[in-house]
């Protein structure tokens, strides 16, 4: 219900195409990566069995471009009610 009535209307208003649960958990381990977390501690936060699945499956960590920081910040605005 949260991705339904809130997330997908961000989305939306905001024109990026499509988005869900696995967007964000793409997002998620991303940013441990950037952070530098240890892979054990990503593959539990994941909830994955095991290491390579976390390595592998979502080991891609393309660099944001700008374009993608501005579409995430007008999403996160939208999500909270800022303008």
């Amino acid at each position: 219900m949260i991705l339904k009535d809130h997330s997908q209307r961000a989305v939306f208003e905001a024109k990026i195409g499509k988005v869900g649960w696995h967007t964000f958990r793409h997002t998620y381990r991303a940013k441990l990566k950037r952070c530098r977390t240890e892979l054990e501690v990503q593959k539990e936060l994941m909830r994955h069995a095991n290491l390579q699945t976390t390595s592998d499956m979502y080991g891609l960590d393309p660099e944001l471009t700008q374009v993608n920081r501005e579409a995430n910040r007008t999403v996160v605005k939208k999500l909270l009610g800022v303008s």
